[in-house]
């Protein structure tokens, strides 16, 4: 997990060497919307998912009770449409 490292470049310095887990802060699960979330994702997999080496994950372990559930959907859907 990378969680306070810039996942983009972290899996630019590390390419070829290790796998990077991380990129989705929680804070813009919690807080954001449907639409900011599968912008962000579609942004961040641009920029990463060419030569593998990534795993989209959340910045922690899971989310709080408070997390809207169309923002999880709007994850989901953002993975399955870019990644």
């Amino acid at each position: 997990y990378f969680e306070k490292t810039d996942v983009i470049k972290a899996k630019e310095v590390l390419k070829d060497h290790t796998c990077v887990m991380g990129g989705i802060p929680i804070s813009l699960i919690v807080s954001g919307n449907p639409e900011q979330i599968d912008e962000y994702i579609k942004n961040l997999l641009e920029q990463v998912k060419p030569g593998g080496g990534f795993i989209l994950a959340p910045g922690v372990g899971a989310a709080p009770a408070e997390t809207p559930p169309e923002n999880i959907t709007a994850v989901i859907e953002a993975v399955e449409k870019y990644g």
